[in-house]
This record gives structure tokens, sequence and C-alpha cells, in this order.
């Protein structure tokens, strides 16, 4: 390990610590003691605030350890970073307030002027395709806080209220999702964050530990309907672009195919999915799903005639 990554994991690696001795840095990162008592002094003319007590059982005390030297990383660590945050580019809402415009600014202001010019050629020949939406999801930040401090919330959605112990968050085609746990009816729902439009902790009901939310996940094996569909191979890139818990693609050999549940209330979502692949089923069972297909896409046909 080079001494710039290695002093990067020391910083990480005291990151927590109130307190240390020079054998534990020895231990960690195997090396000799010399060595360790080099690296603390790098560290120092960075600007890591510290003190020694000696004595046979002397050791370090940092002070104000939370506020440590910036961690250094590499020109191509950087591209990495800087196409991580070009992906957000599209999104109407970030979690916790933040605009993109005002993270990529404060990005560049803290890089060199070559690192710059850089970022600028990334941008010109790397495109990402994001979905733009015109909906703001206002309430993403209290859907993650309720996650992370396990607490139980009072939501509005489309038009109706529900009690809701959320437990991830999720994202595609830049549009927010919610998952979480309707405490009235113990029963998993999903929830469009941008149709949230009123939100508030309540303590109505005892949160549940992720156990007891794992527990109440519904096991999609075990729904009413199961479909299997043979696809052509270059369709797969569909089912990339937006699957569901409820389906699974599988590779056998050469051959693709789509496996999915569901029940029968579900059947136009199923049918308006399987429509994507209308050009790319080789098969399709059970059989009484082919004439409902054929029916879909031929009414679909008409509203264009």
């Amino acid at each position: 390990m080079k001494k710039s990554e290695r002093l990067n994991c020391i910083l990480r690696f005291l990151s927590d610590k109130q307190q240390f001795h020079i054998s534990d840095l020895m231990k960690e990162y195997g090396i000799s003691k010399s060595t360790a008592l080099r690296d603390i002094a790098s560290l120092e003319d960075m600007g890591l605030a510290l003190y020694s007590e000696p004595g046979r059982y002397g050791r370090y005390v940092l002070l104000n350890n939370k506020v440590l030297p910036a961690i250094r990383f590499t020109q191509e660590e950087l591209f990495v970073l800087y196409l991580s945050l070009m992906t957000m580019k599209g999104y109407q809402t970030l979690p916790f307030s933040v605009e993109f415009s005002h993270i990529r600014q404060k990005f560049l202001d803290n890089v060199s002027a070559w690192s710059r010019k850089e970022f600028e050629k990334l941008e010109d020949i790397i495109t990402f395709e994001n979905e733009d939406h015109p909906y703001k999801s206002a309430y993403l930040k209290e859907i993650i806080y309720s996650i992370l401090d396990n607490y139980v919330v009072l939501i509005r959605y489309k038009e109706k209220d529900y009690q809701i112990q959320f437990y991830q968050v999720s994202t595609s085609f830049n549009q927010w999702y919610g998952c979480g746990i309707d405490r009235s009816t113990e029963t998993y729902k999903v929830f469009r964050c941008d149709k949230i439009t009123f939100l508030k902790q309540t303590d109505c009901y005892q949160p549940l530990t992720r156990e007891q939310i794992i527990s109440h996940l519904p096991d999609f094996s075990q729904r009413k309907n199961q479909f299997y569909a043979e696809i052509l191979p270059h369709f797969a890139d569909v089912y990339y672009k937006e699957n569901y818990p409820t389906i699974q693609l599988i590779q056998e050999n050469h051959s693709f195919y789509l496996k999915g549940t569901y029940d029968d209330g579900e059947l136009p979502f199923i049918l308006r999915y399987l429509s994507r692949y209308s050009e790319g089923i080789i098969s399709l069972k059970p059989e009484r799903l082919k004439p409902e297909l054929i029916q879909y896409l031929e009414t679909q046909i008409k509203r264009l005639s």
C-alpha cells in the first residue's frame, strides 16, 4: 500500500476514536514502529490535532477528532465521484433538500483548474439517459429520516390517509418510491413519493424492528398466478431498464425467460408489462394469457386508428 493510501486509511481508522496507541497502527496496517511514527508526523503536518502522553503505556489523544483533514483522492477516483454525481442530474428531487447545481459547484470549487477542465470533457463525451419528471417529492427527506430513526408516519396519498412504517426508498427512471408496512392492515405497500401530499410522525403504533418488518414482507412466490415468457435475447435489455420484485429474468443456456407472479387484480399491469416485449415474445404460458395479451394490443391499436 502506498503511503498516501495508508494515510487516508489511517484517517478513516481514527475517525471514531478518542485515543490510540502506536501498536494499534502497527497491528492494523502491518507496519513497523518507525513507519507508524513517520505516518503520525505526516498526519500532524496535514492538520490532524493530537497530543501524546509519554510513558510505558503512552498513548495519543485526538483533539476534536470529528473534524479530520480532507481525504485526498486520486484523479481516477475524482472521475468516478464526478460521474456518480452526474447520474443525479435528472432528478427533480434529491434527498435532504439539496440541489444538484449546488453540489456540483461545491465539488468543482474544491478541485484544481486542470481537474475542472477534465470534468468538462467528461460531460461532453459521456451522457446519461435520464427521464425528467416535473413532480417534486416534497417529503423524501422525511421518509428517509423515518427509516433511519425507526418511527411510523401518517401520510396522505391520493386523498387517502395511511399509517406507514417505511423501510426502504428506491428509485427507478429518476422517480422515487417508498416501500413500507401499512400498520393498520399490516400489509406491504409501495408509494410514489411525489404523490405524498402530507406527512408527519405519529405515535399510534409501536415501531417494528427490522426483523419484524422482514417477516411482514410478502412472499411473491405464493401469489395466485404465474407466467412464463420466452423472449429473444436482445429483449433482455428491456427487463433491465425497469424491473419489479414479482418478475425475474432467467437465462438457460442461450435462452431467456421472464418468470413472474400476479394476483387476479393485477392482470392489467401484467398485460401492460408484457406489451413491451410484444415483438420479442417467442412463447407464453399459461395459454389463457395469449388471448388476453392479443386483445390488449388490439385495443391499443384501435386507440391509435
